[in-house]
């Protein structure tokens, strides 16, 4: 009995962290009546209004949700209370406390106050992931990564590029795949 003990326990404890953990996050699910997009809970009740445009609607991430109203993007909370004033052209997820937001068809990031903290320059961009974002510009043709600051990190010169894991990221140059380690502009291209 002593040795099944602690294993329960175990897996109680394992069980319990993971739902609290999950919880926090996976609280509402989307749905759409007549139209319009709003959240339930998991017992399906109605907690925020379907009243939001779009074709798809976005989760809540950091406690918050992109939603678009009269043609404009913002963010509610979990209780459907606007938190950021529907104000951009397009809104993606919060992502290390920061959210995609586009402008005037460029790209740029804002914090959870809604101020503007990287200012919309980028013809793509992604969220931050290990404190760096890829982005895209035409001018440069090619990916490259910035800091919270807005600041380039990796100058853009990828033909394609994805998100940091374990610092490093996937890149292509040319017609190959490699590596580019986390804040240094060094890139390995693969062995041929």
């Amino acid at each position: 009995m002593r040795k099944i003990t602690p294993f329960l326990l175990l897996v109680f404890l394992l069980s319990a962290f993971g739902a609290s953990s999950q919880s926090d996050e996976i609280l509402l699910a989307s749905v759409k009546i007549d139209g319009k997009w709003g959240y339930i809970d998991k017992t399906g009740k109605i907690v925020v209004k379907p009243q939001f445009e779009g074709s798809y609607p976005h989760p809540f991430q950091e406690r918050l949700a992109a939603i678009k109203l009269d043609g404009m993007c913002g963010y509610i909370d979990k209780t459907g209370k606007i938190a950021i004033k529907p104000q951009f052209d397009g809104a993606e997820d919060f992502k290390g406390g920061l959210a995609r937001i586009k402008l005037g068809g460029k790209w740029g990031y804002a914090d959870k106050s809604g101020k503007i903290v990287i200012k919309p320059q980028f013809d793509y961009t992604r969220g931050f992931k290990e404190g760096l974002a890829r982005v895209w510009l035409d001018n440069e043709w090619g990916y490259g990564y910035i800091d919270k600051s807005g600041k380039i990190a990796i100058k853009p010169q990828f033909g394609d590029a994805e998100d940091f894991e374990g610092g490093l990221a996937r890149i292509k140059l040319d017609v190959k795949w490699g590596y580019s380690k986390s804040l240094r502009a060094v890139c390995r291209r693969c062995a041929k």
